[in-house]
């Protein structure tokens, strides 16, 4: 198997009912029951890639796949039905129909959910120059992991203050 003949982010329908092999990481893995779906990406995108379970040994590999593994696939672009287009992502109206699959190398689990923390409303260069924890409209909670990196952006900016003292 090849190593890539295209890019995550650049499958079509120019590729439709053509093999394609993409080369990149796990970026999210839904598991619903017979149908394995990933979201793989690279640095040109994100594809979905789904695994049938008439294709026994892609599909059994796929059951092992978390998040941040890195995976080559092997597959056939599939148009997505109508009701299913994802018009948020360049890839939405395709889908890979998974026939092969390589874990080119296996992830350890996360500490902090690197999609959890780029997907809530803070970025880091916010958090940087927070003293305190951020204000949100009354009646609003901060999701866990703003709470997280609001308390470590508060440590870390404490440590240099005093660290300059010394």
């Amino acid at each position: 198997m090849s190593m890539r003949s295209v890019y995550c982010g650049d499958v079509n329908e120019q590729h439709l009912e053509k093999e394609v092999t993409l080369c990149g990481w796990v970026h999210r893995r839904r598991d619903l029951g017979g149908l394995i779906f990933i979201d793989m990406r690279d640095r040109a995108g994100i594809v979905q890639v789904y695994f049938d379970p008439d294709q026994k040994e892609a599909h059994a590999l796929a059951a092992e796949l978390r998040n941040e593994f890195c995976i080559r696939v092997r597959g056939i672009v599939k148009a997505r039905p109508d009701n299913q287009v994802n018009a948020k992502m360049a890839t939405g109206a395709v889908e890979v129909q998974a026939r092969e699959l390589e874990i080119i190398n296996r992830s350890a689990p996360l500490p902090l959910d690197a999609v959890i923390l780029t997907s809530t409303a803070l970025s880091i260069p916010k958090l940087r120059c927070w003293a305190s924890p951020p204000r949100k409209e009354p009646g609003t909670t901060l999701f866990p992991a703003e709470f997280i990196m609001a308390s470590f952006m508060r440590c870390r900016s404490l440590r240099s203050f005093s660290s300059s003292f010394l």
